[in-house]
């Protein structure tokens, strides 16, 4: 819920305005939760002749939407929990309802369809997805993105214009609908199989391709074929310091094989990410003896 309530206030405030009184309008009721009043508001909105021009109707009645699946929660499994003691009891999984976020989903997948440079759109599309598991509609919404990404170069656009890193702000998108699916099932996991061959596809030139597809096959444990793909992202950017991380943890922790490990940690050490080179430092130091 505090993920569906965070997602909620970033979009709206970040959106200026175009249809003002409308959007001025609908805002508090929907950070509100008064979802009546917000109603009324957005069928009005629904007969101006400019609302097709106006991102933010389609944002506006994506976040009702999303409201309202969030406030009808739907049971999609059970889960055990291990309490200190010793004891074990049974909890539901509950998500958003799936046939209302669908009708959000809908709001957002109009919006790409007038606005298709805007990868903030595909952002929320992919939320509501995952949210609610929709995962092979979440594959399908990423193939979609990568495609178009082709289509205009990685010149993607936002609230606030355009993006000063296209071919990065793709990546990210990429890492967040692949780290979705490959915690999922087996099904899902062969989702992200098929979002990674429209990667290398579309894009053997760069570096993320082959990142996400390694950690494809390192989620899958087939370690030789992660290794070559990290292997390869490395090769076209030297600096992707994530597959060199990758490398050390496999040669180390699955092969056996401490020299390399010690040789990829070293090399993760250069990172200007500080996170990535003080724990490859942590790592040598285990790995070397040291104290």
């Amino acid at each position: 819920m505090k993920k569906v309530i965070t997602l909620l206030g970033m979009i709206l405030l970040s959106f200026n305005l175009i249809a003002k009184d409308y959007y001025k309008e609908v805002i508090p009721l929907l950070q509100n939760e008064d979802l009546q009043s917000a109603l009324t508001c957005l069928k009005k909105w629904d007969k101006d002749k400019s609302k097709d021009n106006d991102p933010h109707y389609y944002i506006c009645w994506f976040n009702y939407h999303l409201i309202e699946a969030k406030n009808t929660p739907e049971t999609a499994g059970f889960y055990v929990i291990t309490k200190k003691d010793g004891t074990q009891s049974t909890e539901e999984m509950k998500i958003p309802s799936p046939e209302i976020m669908k009708q959000a989903i809908s709001y957002m997948s109009a919006g790409i369809t007038k606005f298709p440079d805007r990868l903030d759109f595909y952002t929320s599309r992919h939320y509501a997805m995952k949210a609610s598991k929709l995962n092979e509609e979440l594959k399908d919404s990423a193939i979609e993105m990568l495609n178009h990404a082709k289509e205009n170069k990685n010149c993607w656009y936002w609230e606030e214009g355009l993006y000063e890193d296209g071919d990065k702000a793709l990546e990210q998108e990429l890492g967040l609908v692949s780290e979705y699916l490959l915690n999922e099932d087996d099904e899902s996991r062969a989702f992200l199989k098929e979002v990674c061959d429209e990667a290398l596809k579309l894009f053997p030139e760069k570096n993320f391709p082959y990142y996400y597809t390694g950690c494809y096959y390192f989620g899958v444990k087939e370690f030789k074929k992660s290794i070559e793909c990290f292997e390869k992202a490395l090769k076209i950017n030297p600096e992707d310091y994530n597959s060199v991380f990758f490398l050390a943890t496999i040669n180390e922790r699955f092969l056996n094989d401490k020299k390399k490990a010690i040789y990829w940690f070293k090399y993760a050490e250069k990172s200007k990410n500080f996170k990535i080179s003080f724990a490859a430092s942590k790592e040598l130091l285990r790995l070397e003896g040291k104290k």
